[in-house]
């Protein structure tokens, strides 16, 4: 009904020079939540991947003007690039595609004009294995979602002292590079998507280790953004992956969950100092990025509405155990830890992720990536019982929405357990 209201209302609104109620109520509205304490400016973009660009172009030109650059023609500056990890995905548009590692997202087969342009590091990342969090590198299992993101300070300082060892070789190349080849890139943003990296595989990164490398980039000087499209609104059960990390990012990019799946709409948020950096004698010193569509009433008012949904007890039975896990900081997963760890015990199990919505589970001896078929057996046998799943690779995973019932996910994880046991893994029936 609101989007419906605001299409009659208003029909299309060019944003550029004017403002419009929902647009501006959005803003205030996401700055007073997943912004509050650290964002103060709102960029409207069209979807996830062009809010990644948008989170670019403000981060680089914080990084040069933190370095009292004053002239932004490219020809003077120096070649730019981003801190990032391995399996990471932010978006198919051509900036966002360079922000990653090779992956069968972004390689030359897809574009040929893909070059990666930055220093990508391989996080350690943790699963359910065998009723407990485990991971490569982890000294011990961890037994619950409460560990897995309790502060953990040795595990931070370890991680810290290899990542600013990788950076400090990185740097080093790139003071004694040889005129033949070029330069690594002056790394200029650090890019994450807080603690689950999506259409990498669904993998729940380290966050002692994702807390260290922010830190490491802080005390460099190096703009922390990260990529809350799919992480953001209660993705996780919390309303953002930043507070579940206790971080405070530089720039922020929202989607996806912003208008409830209805539209298209994305928001990338911005500290002052990064609104600061665009200010000058020009026009052509601001931050000139825009689309026909940018801050489209509809799609603001759905959000607005959507918004409201989430936080409201009267239409989301999650919204009282939501805002108190979030209250207290605490991670919270709708799907279920005891039930997760028992699927995560079952042969042909390598591993269950599960925060907030989201519940993936990892198919042992699949290998191959995105391009492995282990799961096919599995979706196949959900769409059997009634539910559509998209497979990554060797990975099956179920997403509710931050409103479903306790009744729904009860059926969906009954016939995730079915459709392990049918498609051959041992999994017994219910």
């Amino acid at each position: 009904r609101a989007a419906a209201a605001a299409a009659a209302r208003y029909g299309h609104v060019i944003f550029s020079g004017t403002v419009h109620e929902p647009a501006l109520q959005l803003a205030e509205a996401m700055l007073d939540s997943v912004g509050q304490g650290w964002a103060s400016r709102a960029f409207f973009s069209d979807d996830g991947s062009t809010a990644v660009e948008v989170a670019l172009k403000m981060a680089f030109r914080k990084f040069l003007a933190d370095r009292g650059a004053t002239d932004w023609e490219v020809d003077d500056g120096p070649e730019l690039g981003v801190l990032g990890l391995q399996g990471a995905y932010h978006g198919d548009t051509l900036g966002a595609m360079d922000c990653v590692a090779p992956s069968p997202f972004n390689g030359r087969r897809q574009t040929p004009w893909y070059a990666g342009r930055g220093l990508f590091l391989d996080p350690p990342t943790l699963a359910l294995r065998g009723g407990a969090w485990a991971g490569a590198g982890q000294p011990a299992p961890l037994p619950d979602l409460a560990a897995v993101f309790a502060p953990r300070p040795e595990a931070v300082a370890a991680h810290r002292a290899a990542i600013a060892a990788a950076l400090d070789a990185h740097d080093a190349a790139a003071g004694a590079h040889l005129a033949a080849r070029p330069a690594p890139p002056a790394l200029a943003a650090c890019l994450l998507e807080p603690v689950v990296q999506g259409s990498g595989g669904m993998r729940l990164v380290d966050p002692a280790f994702q807390r260290a490398l922010a830190a490491e980039a802080r005390a460099r000087g190096i703009p922390l953004v990260l990529d809350e499209v799919f992480t953001g609104l209660w993705r996780l059960g919390a309303p953002s992956g930043a507070a579940l990390l206790g971080l405070d990012p530089d720039v922020a990019c929202y989607g996806k969950l912003l208008t409830g799946g209805l539209v298209p709409l994305a928001l990338t948020l911005a500290s002052e100092p990064v609104f600061e950096a665009f200010k000058g004698e020009s026009k052509l010193d601001a931050l000139l990025h825009g689309h026909s569509y940018t801050a489209h009433p509809t799609g603001c008012a759905a959000a607005l509405a959507a918004l409201a949904a989430y936080a409201s007890p009267a239409l989301n039975p999650n919204a009282g155990a939501l805002a108190g896990a979030a209250a207290r900081r605490l991670p919270l997963t709708l799907w279920g830890e005891a039930a997760a760890a028992e699927l995560s015990r079952l042969p042909g199990v390598a591993g269950v992720t599960t925060l907030g919505t989201l519940l993936a589970v990892e198919l042992g001896g699949g290998g191959g990536g995105y391009a492995s078929d282990a799961a096919a057996g599995v979706v196949a046998a959900l769409r059997r019982h009634g539910v559509f799943a998209r497979p990554l690779g060797p990975v099956v995973y179920l997403m509710v929405t931050p409103m479903t019932g306790a009744g729904e996910v009860d059926r969906l994880l009954a016939a995730m357990k079915l459709a392990l046991a049918d498609a051959g893994t041992g999994a017994g029936p219910c």
